[in-house]
Parts: C-alpha cells; structure tokens; sequence
C-alpha cells in the first residue's frame, strides 16, 4: 500500500515550511494565473481561500507558455488525497487537450480535481461525467484540427487547376 509520501514527482520539491499533512485525510490546494503583470490575482485567490485551500500556487504570465514555474510546483506538491482547486478552467489548461492531460494526471495519483466557476468536482460522478465530456472534446477537436490539415493542401491545388491561365 501507497503511504501519503509517495508521489509521481514532475519537478524537484522546494522545502516550504507547511506542516506534515494528517494521514487519511488531503489538502484543498490553490492554483491561481494571469496572464499579464497588469492583471490582478485578488478575485481568484479570494475564490480559492474561500474555498478552504490551505496553500494557492500562482503564476503570471500567458496560459500558452510551456513553462509555468509555480503549476509545475503545485503539481509536485499534490500528494493522493489532496485536491486541486482552480478558478476557472482556462487558468489551468494551456488549451482543451493540455486540461484533459493535466487531470489525467491527477486522477492517476489519485488527485481530486476542483474549478469553482464551472462547478466541476471529480469527487462526484457529474464532475468525472463532465470532465469525459471535454475530453471527448479535445479529441473531436484534434481530429477535426488534422483532418483539415490533411484536407487544405488538396482543395488549394484543385484551386490552382481551375485558376484561368
């Protein structure tokens, strides 16, 4: 049996000071992003301190970037049991399938998933309904995505057949 410290490392942990957690029982941690300096934290680190999160992890800077220092951190930090507390969606997730990679991940170290806005929790089976559904999504979404990247070079050169000449 998995005892609370084992974990699928993703990045190497900072020391942070927090006390050990209780056996049995996981920790609401926050996970809060904006895009730019000019942009305030206060209304999701609100949500998320309402929300009983013990800790919140925030980043600045645009959610396409590959590299988010602090979401690598929190992902570290998460231990079974704990559950992964987000605003809203697109805080999280770099696009649909980035989301859909990332709560993989987390359900596979038996991380519970939480975003306030769209009211999904993966502790109820609506929330886990509601996170395959995007999922399918994402899927749909990429298929379609390559499906017109197989499709646009041909219709381009049946175009330059029938251009007058």
């Amino acid at each position: 049996m998995k005892t609370r410290n084992d974990r699928v490392p993703t990045a190497p942990r900072v020391p942070d000071g927090d006390t050990e957690r209780t056996r049995g029982g996981g920790q609401r941690i926050g996970y809060a992003r904006v895009s730019t300096r000019g942009q305030d934290l206060a209304l999701q680190l609100d949500a998320l301190e309402h929300a009983g999160c013990a800790r919140v992890f925030r980043d600045v800077g645009s959610g396409t970037l590959r590299r988010r220092p602090q979401l690598d951190a929190c992902l570290d930090y998460l231990r079974a049991g704990d559950t992964l507390v987000v605003w809203c969606l697109d805080r999280l997730g770099r696009s649909l399938r980035h989301l859909v990679d990332v709560v993989a991940l987390l359900e596979q170290r038996r991380v519970a998933f939480q975003s306030l806005r769209e009211a999904i929790d993966t502790t109820t089976a609506a929330g886990k309904l509601q996170l395959h559904l995007f999922a399918a999504l994402a899927e749909f979404e990429r298929h379609a995505a390559r499906g017109m990247t197989l499709v646009m070079p041909r219709v381009r050169l049946c175009r330059l057949r029938k251009a007058p000449g």
